[in-house]
């Protein structure tokens, strides 16, 4: 039965006329594909975002661990409490400037508390940028024991 219709022509799994495709065929066929490129620039639209936002909060998180650094080598008797990591304080915040255009790109804040047996150091640094959402940031805090 199938080989009947194969060799008559009257293929009943055949997605083709013999007479070539229509034209709501081919405009459904141009919408599926132009739907799918869509998506696909969407997904890299976003793709990009994304490695932009981590590449910012990276240079964050080294700029923190830089300052870090430098303040738990700080002498002990040196580290004079003050400062704030929600504002910046006089004497306790700079801006890094990573790009190398002469102007600040980050905010970076540091708060030292004196605690029991020790000082506590908060570092901040703020991200200028601002997409998907609120500006990014790093927080890093160290326990220093009094010597």
């Amino acid at each position: 039965m199938i080989e009947d219709q194969i060799h008559s022509g009257r293929n009943a799994l055949a997605f083709f006329s013999p007479h070539g495709s229509t034209l709501v065929e081919s405009l459904v066929a141009m919408f599926t594909v132009s739907m799918i490129l869509l998506g696909i620039a969407q997904m890299v639209g976003f793709g990009v975002v994304a490695h932009r936002v981590s590449e910012d909060l990276t240079a964050a998180t080294v700029l923190a661990e830089h300052k870090m650094e430098e303040l738990r080598n700080t002498d002990y008797d040196t580290l004079v409490a003050g400062g704030s990591t929600a504002a910046e304080a006089a004497g306790f915040f700079d801006g890094p400037d990573v790009d190398g255009d002469g102007a600040p790109d980050y905010s970076r804040r540091w708060q030292i508390q004196d605690v029991a047996g020790g000082k506590v150091i908060n570092v901040r640094v703020v991200s200028p940028l601002a997409t998907l959402g609120p500006p990014k940031d790093a927080l890093l805090v160290a326990l220093i024991a009094e010597s």
